[in-house]
Formats: structure tokens, sequence, C-alpha cells
């Protein structure tokens, strides 16, 4: 049995204001089912919204994981002061 969600949970879920979700329904971008009045999100539709907003990570660059290492070696030649 699929679980279905309020705007509220949903917009909770996604880090969005309840109005954004609405505006999102209304815009037909949310997949709802009605029940009378009540308008419920399946939680399967929002896990593949999310899956499909996601975007990959790049592989990190050297210079990002040598950070550290540059920051602490000193110039050849130069003493502190």
């Amino acid at each position: 049995m699929a679980t279905l969600l309020k705007v509220n949970e949903v917009a909770q879920q996604l880090g969005l204001s309840p109005k954004t979700v609405w505006a999102m329904i209304y815009r037909r971008e949310i997949e709802v089912v009605r029940i009378g009045r009540s308008v419920r999100i399946p939680q399967s539709f929002v896990d593949d919204l999310i899956s499909r907003q996601t975007i990959p990570v790049r592989n990190p660059s050297p210079l990002i994981c040598n950070v550290d290492t540059r920051l602490t070696q000193r110039a050849p030649g130069r003493t502190r002061l």
C-alpha cells in the first residue's frame, strides 16, 4: 500500500514552503491523489522527484585535496621571524 503525505509533510521533506508545493501542484509538477477535498502526494513520487533533481558529484580536483599541504609548506629559503 502506498504511503500518502499531506502537503505540509512534503514541504518539510523538500525544504520548501507549503505555498511552493501548492504552486507545483497547480502547475502539475507534482502528482496528487484526491480523496474528496483532501489532497495527498504519494511518498514514491517524492522519492522519485528527489532522485530526478539530484545533481551528481564530479570527481574532486587534486587542488582541493591538497589544500592543507599547500598551506602548511613554506617557500624554500624563507625563515620564520
